[in-house]
């Protein structure tokens, strides 16, 4: 559990962040892979991230049919896989013309 003097100094300083993030995405000498993490982080707060379709169908047919419920030790199985393929999915670069270094 977060101590109420750090979530105070989070709640603080949070504008300023949010300051320094479109910043970053408005810099036109920042890389582009910074800018558009930039608006990303912005577009995700703003609306939402969307469902992930992949998670949502990827129960066993079966057991959507019998209405059997998966245990929690089964679905704690399938959130750390699912963010786990998230991690890698988000931390695969991806090279821009603007980043890319000339031959």
């Amino acid at each position: 559990m977060l101590s109420k003097e750090f979530l105070t100094l989070v709640r603080e300083n949070s504008e300023q962040a949010v300051e320094v993030v479109v910043r970053c995405m408005n810099d036109e000498q920042a890389s582009w892979r910074d800018r558009t993490a930039a608006a990303g982080l912005i577009i995700s707060y703003a609306h939402g991230k969307p469902v992930d379709r992949l998670a949502v169908t990827s129960m066993d047919e079966s057991q959507r049919s019998s209405g059997s419920r998966p245990s929690m030790s089964e679905l704690m199985a399938r959130v750390e896989g699912y963010m786990e393929r998230q991690e890698a999915l988000e931390g695969e670069a991806v090279e821009t013309p603007h980043d890319a270094q000339p031959d």
